[in-house]
């Protein structure tokens, strides 16, 4: 699927329109299948996958934000390729079930229930809370996920959950989506669908 975008033209007075890209921020991008993702689609000063990727007048091509703009044009090729990839919402981990391809992502976040700028005040301060501890919670989940291979009793525990040797080596061994959420108690809950589909 490719994507249109505008491009600069020429207006009445002979110069170009400088047509700026709305720089999206990496965070939101959450690749479904992140170790399926070609190597020649990562930028090589970031080691990222390329965001609004610009190719240098010698071929190379590197993400917006680092190269000055001199003689750089904008590479669409690749960013269609990329858009095309699957990833997951922002805000999964407050229920949305949203997974798509990233070039649909800006226009799902317009709409999607779970975005909290469109909540009501009351509901947009809990939810976003919610969202900082589950973010915090992935990342405590992460760490015990490494640490595990090193732990010498083969367990890992977050706060109050702990996880086998074996979940953990199945969890690893296949690929797999997690989610991750605050329970009421300063506990960890984490859910990990390993039937390898990327929902696409």
């Amino acid at each position: 699927m490719v994507r249109r975008r505008a491009t600069p033209r020429a207006n009445r007075g002979g110069r170009k329109s400088a047509v700026k890209p709305v720089l999206e921020d990496n965070d939101d991008r959450r690749f479904v299948r992140p170790n399926a993702i070609s190597p020649h689609l990562f930028c090589p000063i970031c080691t990222e996958v390329f965001n609004h990727p610009y190719r240098a007048p010698c071929g190379h091509s590197f993400c917006f934000t680092h190269v000055v703009r001199a003689s750089l044009h904008h590479d669409f090729i690749l960013e269609s390729i990329i858009g095309d990839y699957s990833v997951a919402c922002p805000w999964r981990s407050l229920g949305c079930s949203f997974i798509g391809a990233l070039h649909l992502l800006a226009s799902h976040k317009k709409n999607c229930v779970m975005n909290p700028d469109l909540l009501p005040e009351a509901l947009r301060v809990r939810e976003l809370q919610a969202l900082q501890r589950a973010s915090s919670s992935s990342q405590l989940s992460e760490m015990a996920f490494a640490s595990s291979t090193t732990s010498s009793n083969n367990t890992a525990s977050t706060n109050t959950t702990t996880f086998s040797a074996s979940e953990i080596d199945a969890a690893v061994e296949t690929p797999r989506r997690a989610t991750a959420s605050g329970a009421g108690d300063g506990g960890v809950s984490v859910t990990i669908d390993s039937n390898g589909d990327d929902g696409a």
